[in-house]
């Protein structure tokens, strides 16, 4: 009865043991008094106090770097997601793993539904080639690209100048392509608009009768 009493006690602990009620340590009935130094169940007791107060303090360690992780994480994205440049991350075989705000608002499909799609699933398929094979190109050779990319919009296609560059684990494996493409469509606009004036200009001048001299 002495000592089945103790390990009926341990034995209860043990199963209602869990990591969300780690308050209670674990304590025999066993008066002091009548005992001269520690026996074999105070050990036990204290391994398993000690095991609790372990567990409580790497729980602890893991929540704060889980926070930190978070609020990174959080900053990361609000930077990512006020810019109007499209920004992507996507693995080797070209699924996506993330996207910002304004890759939303273009493709129509939200970031918790992007996982794993391709660009097959958003672009026609002669663009989606030629945007895979940039992706494949950066792959093999392992440095930064630049490439000019069209894709559809609502509106019809844009000219986008990309930036493409391999992303590594902390073992320094490469498992991922990140790219930001900005839109140059206004900019390309712009400057065929320049050029049209300067040939009207041109034309104008080079079929007057009059010797002019600038």
């Amino acid at each position: 009865y002495l000592i089945t009493r103790h390990l009926n006690t341990l034995a209860r602990y043990a199963q209602q043991f869990s990591l969300n009620h780690l308050e209670s340590p674990l304590s025999l009935n066993r008066p002091l008094s009548n005992r001269w130094e520690d026996d074999e169940l105070d050990r036990v007791v204290d391994a398993i106090n000690g095991m609790r107060a372990n567990l409580i303090r790497d729980i602890a360690a893991r929540k704060n770097a889980e926070a930190a992780l978070r609020e990174s994480e959080e900053r990361l994205q609000a930077i990512l997601d006020h810019t109007s440049a499209i920004i992507y991350l996507k693995d080797l075989e070209g699924r996506y793993i993330l996207v910002n705000r304004q890759h939303e608002n273009i493709f129509h499909i939200p970031k918790e539904d992007i996982t794993n799609l391709t660009d097959y699933d958003m672009l026609p398929k002669t663009v989606a080639d030629k945007v895979r094979a940039n992706d494949r190109e950066v792959i093999e050779r392992r440095i930064s690209l630049q490439f000019e990319e069209v894709v559809p919009h609502d509106d019809g296609y844009h000219t986008y100048i990309s930036v493409k560059f391999l992303v590594y684990d902390a073992s320094g494996n490469a498992y991922g392509i990140c790219g930001i493409s900005a839109d140059i469509t206004d900019r390309i606009a712009s400057e065929n608009e320049l050029k049209r004036v300067k040939n009207y200009l041109n034309n104008i001048i080079n079929s007057m009768p009059s010797v002019l001299v600038g």
